[in-house]
């Protein structure tokens, strides 16, 4: 059985598409709508790569010529053949001809030949196993690496080949850039027709992206203009950025994803704090562009836009990002029975069930995720990371609901930082679903387990109260988080535990590590579909249970009272920007409030953890104490890794930053006991 649920998916998003997309119009009147090859010609006329014939057509079942092939293949290249055909030796093959530069070119590259007699022939026709020969060497000149792609059968007429063809044949087979006919044929003598070149070169463009020449491809990069919706807090986020900077590069959002530096987004984000509609500043934006079909990525580059706020701009986030290879790795009945595996727990159904009949009301709907960096999308993109994929999945399933998307996954924290940013990236929302996700970054240690719990249960206290999901993510060295299902169970949660169905798909040979992973850790595209199938198949059966619930069962009640551990972190708050409601200031003694952030080119002068930005602090300038009179359960001080002394109520001076209490997650933690003997906790956090 090789169709997958996966295909499901798929056809599901294009529907959704193509409700919106209307018939491919091309310019040439020999291409009607809805011919076999018409949207690649459209594609690859519209992209530059090929061009019509003379008299306004494009002459489809034409043969394609030796010079056409290697005028296209120029073009591929971004090369510069100026001059190129000057010193051309071939009989046939004039200098002033206008594919002379482009023939200099692909003879240099080593790519084309001529014949014994010094001809070149340009106008004879180029057959199908010639082309393969041509292109592979290209592809090998260019130093482009296609990944096996589909499983396309081997051709019943190999033995037809030409012994100097067989192996570029293979390759552009394995690839999936050559298909045989009805009856299995590749036809090697046959000669390669226009139309079919066109639809070869539009799969290709999709297989690969080349943007190291960025010049070319960056269009007006110096001064260009990124409108934001700079009106909500951190609405400059590393997925809008993307998507405008695949606008400017005019890259399909559902083929091309872009990965930007933390520096950059949260930098893009400092210098936007506080512009008037209509101001602009410039940001030094770091970013690569990945094919998410192939995986392929380019090198960083850095450019510096202005990003404008513009309060009247909405970004479009209907992106969805769905790779149409995946459906190959895994057969249905693997795939559902993998899917299974990872349902640990339904819980209790009346929180979801508020949301999901919020959601077919018709009403808006916010869902929020919160994690490390699998949250996030590393491995992939966070446009096609799990949280994005079951947002899409939630608007299908919704689809007269306006649901948002906050993704507040930020790679290599543990729950003891997500804890601490819970209220300022997700609860100022008012989400009606959260999602969490740290098992990765977490440990069994008190710490994690105390601020896991804490984090769950200042999720339960949302104004909405919203439906609540614990995701255990799959780790190759076993670091599975137990406590996670206990909370779970406690607290009557859904659980996905990711974990045990990759490793029960591992362990039945299901599919490899390396499908799921290259890193092992992050999912790849697969991974994160698979990944998200798991928490569509919860959120599924959760939608059964509430549908047999009694209504007695499906009223909301608040979380329990009594706790699993001290809980003592629930609903923390940041407090960055000096004085506030429970610090006060009694003086400064030597030091200074620091206004550090990040130089002219996008480099950190702000001492932070990792991408996590808690704005400005205090700075040392001498041996005099700072004093502050502190009023809160539990408080945190951040350092820069200096040692800083505190006493409380004039007793003995300690180092927030003993090595001999250092803790998982790049935590300092002091055990303090006040005059009544009861025990409080200061926490320092260590940016370096």
């Amino acid at each position: 059985m090789k169709k997958t649920l996966l295909t499901a998916i798929i056809a599901a998003v294009l529907l959704v598409v193509l409700t919106f997309t209307a018939s491919a119009k091309t310019p040439f009147e020999d291409v009607p709508d809805g011919k076999w090859y018409t949207e690649a010609v459209l594609d690859v006329y519209e992209k530059g790569i090929m061009n019509g014939r003379d008299g306004g057509k494009f002459a489809p079942m034409a043969n394609m010529t030796r010079a056409e092939f290697v005028t296209i293949l120029a073009r591929l290249a971004y090369a510069d053949t100026t001059g190129l055909g000057k010193g051309l030796t071939f009989k046939d093959t004039k200098t002033s001809a206008w594919y002379a530069d482009a023939v200099g070119w692909a003879s240099g590259e080593k790519l084309v030949g001529g014949y014994d007699d010094g001809t070149f022939k340009p106008n004879a026709p180029i057959s199908r196993q010639e082309l393969a020969v041509v292109f592979v060497r290209f592809l090998d000149s260019q130093k482009i690496t296609l990944a096996d792609n589909p499983k396309v059968d081997k051709f019943t007429d190999a033995k037809k080949f030409a012994s100097w063809s067989k192996d570029a044949i293979d390759t552009m087979r394995r690839v999936g850039l050559f298909g045989g006919d009805s009856a299995g044929n590749f036809n090697p003598k046959n000669n390669a027709s226009r139309a079919e070149i066109a639809s070869m070169l539009s799969r290709f463009d999709l297989m690969h992206v080349k943007v190291e020449n960025a010049k070319k491809i960056w269009k007006n990069v110096t001064g260009s203009m990124l409108p934001m919706d700079l009106g909500a807090q951190r609405s400059i986020t590393r997925e809008n950025i993307g998507a405008k900077i695949l606008d400017n590069l005019e890259l399909d959002p559902e083929t091309y994803g872009v990965y930007i530096t933390y520096r950059s987004a949260d930098s893009a984000r400092s210098n936007h704090d506080g512009l008037e509609p209509g101001e602009h500043t410039p940001s030094n934006i770091e970013f690569s562009v990945t094919n998410k079909l192939t995986g392929e990525s380019t090198k960083f580059k850095r450019v510096m836009i202005d990003i404008t706020y513009d309060p009247d701009y909405v970004l479009d986030e209907e992106s969805v990002f769905v790779d149409p290879r995946e459906d190959h790795w895994i057969d249905e009945d693997k795939f559902e029975e993998t899917v299974g595996k990872t349902l640990y727990s339904t819980g209790n159904p009346a929180r979801f069930a508020k949301a999901f009949a919020k959601a077919e009301a018709g009403e808006d709907l916010t869902v929020a995720y919160i994690g490390g960096s699998i949250t996030e999308g590393a491995g992939a993109t966070a446009g096609h990371c799990y949280a994005r994929l079951t947002t899409n999945w939630l608007r299908l399933r919704y689809p007269n609901s306006d649901i948002r998307h906050v993704n507040a996954g930020i790679g290599g924290t543990p729950s003891s930082l997500g804890v601490i940013r819970a209220e300022r990236d997700i609860m100022q929302y008012d989400p009606d679903i959260i999602f969490i996700e740290f098992s990765v970054n977490d440990s069994d240690n008190d710490l994690c387990q105390e601020t896991y719990e804490s984090l769950v249960r200042t999720a339960l206290s949302g104004k909405n109260q919203p439906a609540v999901a614990l995701i255990i993510s799959w780790l190759a060295t076993d670091s599975k988080t137990e406590y996670a299902c206990r909370v779970g169970d406690y607290y009557g949660l859904p659980v996905v535990d990711v974990d045990e169905g990759v490793d029960f798909a591992l362990a039945n040979d299901y599919f490899t590590t390396d499908d799921y992973t290259k890193d092992n850790c992050h999912p790849g595209y697969f991974g994160y579909v698979l990944m998200s199938s798991m928490i569509n198949n919860m959120l599924s059966e959760v939608e059964k249970d509430a549908k047999a619930a009694s209504p007695e069962d499906l009223v909301v009640t608040d979380a329990p009272a009594e706790t699993i551990t001290p809980s003592r972190y629930v609903n923390m708050k940041i407090y960055d920007k000096g004085e506030c409601e429970a610090v006060k200031i009694d003086s400064l003694g030597t030091w200074k409030i620091s206004t550090d952030g990040y130089d002219s080119n996008g480099g950190s002068t702000e001492r932070q953890y990792g991408p996590i930005p808690f704005g400005p602090g205090w700075i040392s300038g001498g041996d005099g104490a700072m004093k502050l009179t502190v009023t809160a359960n539990t408080f945190y001080v951040r350092t820069d890794g200096s040692s800083v002394l505190v006493s409380i109520d004039g007793g003995e001076a300690f180092g927030v930053n003993d090595e001999a209490v250092f803790l998982d997650g790049g935590t300092h933690s002091v055990e303090i006991t006040d005059a009544d003997g009861n025990p409080t906790t200061i926490y320092a956090f260590i940016y370096n």
